[in-house]
């Protein structure tokens, strides 16, 4: 049974979406998996403190002994690249679902492409993240690769969806 809608799939073309999903999905566990790893047992092991591990960020008073109040992100050490790892998490689920859409749709007109831009898209996306953990200043080849592709896929689903109101087709 599942034999017969495999291969009713696979003369579609569309074992490339599901090639696609499964790296989507593998980049998705890393991207969320990732700023655990940044915790490296010394950020977040405070003792009889067992809550402390929830934090998803960790601040740090910019302005002690001061009138004024300034309480800022941890920038530097283990603290620093364990808040720049949970940022890109978030950057991650601000921008997935304008690529997530365009590979569900694009794949069944441009499998094998689609599922070439998502392989791309998915070492993009970790190429940004350790670059930004690590040294914020050199993600930016990575971050222009992840616009360009958020660009394409939208042109690619422009192009299909203006192509598709051709009525001479």
């Amino acid at each position: 049974m599942f034999v017969t809608k495999i291969i009713s799939l696979n003369a579609l073309d569309a074992q490339w979406a599901y090639l696609s999903a499964f790296v989507f999905s593998l980049l998705t566990f890393w991207v969320n998996f990732y700023p655990a790893i940044t915790r490296k047992g010394l950020v977040m092991n405070g003792e009889g403190d067992v809550y402390r591990g929830v934090n998803q960020m960790i601040y740090k008073n910019q302005a002690p002994g001061s009138s004024e109040s300034r309480v800022l992100l941890v920038s530097t050490g283990h603290e620093g690249e364990f808040n720049r790892a949970s940022r890109c998490l978030a950057h991650f689920t601000e921008n997935s679902l304008q690529v997530l859409m365009p590979i569900v749709l694009l794949s069944y007109v441009f499998p094998v492409p689609i599922f070439v831009i998502t392989l791309i898209f998915a070492l993009a996306r970790v190429g940004y993240t350790i670059a930004y953990t690590r040294e914020g200043g050199k993600r930016a080849p990575f971050f222009i690769t992840i616009m360009l592709i958020h660009f394409l896929l939208g042109g690619m689903c422009l192009l299909v969806g203006l192509y598709g109101m051709n009525e001479d087709l």
